[in-house]
């Protein structure tokens, strides 16, 4: 078994909510840079590129190898299988598809209930961003971060949303970090510390940080779960992120 280790856990390539579904340790396979003699080595019987760049020549190249689920037609952006899509197609190609309806059964149920404990989230504006040695961006409708708020009753700010070019994400210079402006502010490093902006005196400026409702994600395991667009990690990612999400709307 190989397994894409697309968000750098390390070890068996999946986060910490799961690793130990694993048998047997993967063979951890390139994402970006995909290495098609890694994958013919492991004789696979099926291939899941669910949730990918979605270029037809990357596909065209596994699905010579074996049989290859890829994304549904008609994606708006790379990488923006949504969670649902993602779990009926391999629930699909297992022929697992009852168990797959009750993980997103499972899912839909803790959705319910961090709305119903916190109302107050409807209406509000949520911008989903993050730090890298690019320099900042901002996720987009689309995007699993973005859809993880506006399934939460926040919706991402129009500023943000209008500037969406088909990509989950969208660079934000230092003079416009006002973009992030909003009722509440998510920011998350990308194979940095936290220390890299976490004090930049331009992000600290912008209203919804002066007003206390900027909240900087450090923990490496949340990020992961809020990122990962699946529904173990998103199950995680309710336990854990939404409760600081409340917290610091509140603040």
């Amino acid at each position: 078994m190989g397994v894409a280790d697309w968000m750098a856990f390390g070890g068996k390539g999946v986060g910490p909510w799961i690793a130990d579904e694993f048998a047997t340790d993967p063979k951890i396979l390139g994402t970006m840079d995909l290495s098609v003699e890694d994958v013919i080595a492991l004789e696979p019987d099926l291939i899941l590129w669910t949730r990918s760049d979605n270029t037809q020549a990357t596909y065209d190249k596994l699905s010579a190898i074996a049989p290859t689920v890829g994304p549904p037609p008609g994606l708006a952006t790379a990488y923006g299988t949504t969670v649902e899509q993602q779990t009926e197609l391999v629930a699909k190609a297992l022929g697992k598809e009852s168990e797959g309806k009750a993980l997103l059964d499972g899912l839909d149920a803790k959705f319910e209930a961090a709305i119903a404990a916190n109302p107050n989230f409807a209406g509000k504006t949520a911008a989903v961003g993050a730090y890298s040695s690019d320099g900042y961006g901002a996720y987009v409708p689309g995007d699993a971060r973005a859809d993880f708020m506006t399934r939460l009753g926040f919706t991402i700010p129009t500023a943000i949303t209008e500037k969406a070019t088909g990509n989950f994400y969208i660079p934000v210079a230092n003079e416009n970090l006002n973009l992030f402006d909003a009722d509440l502010t998510v920011l998350f490093p990308i194979f940095l510390d936290s220390s890299a902006f976490a004090n930049d005196p331009l992000l600290r400026a912008i209203p919804s940080a002066q007003e206390g409702h900027l909240l900087i994600l450090d923990d490496p395991a949340l990020v992961n779960a809020f990122s990962s667009g699946s529904v173990p990690g998103l199950t995680y990612a309710i336990d854990n992120a939404v409760p600081k999400f409340a917290s610091t709307l509140g603040a």
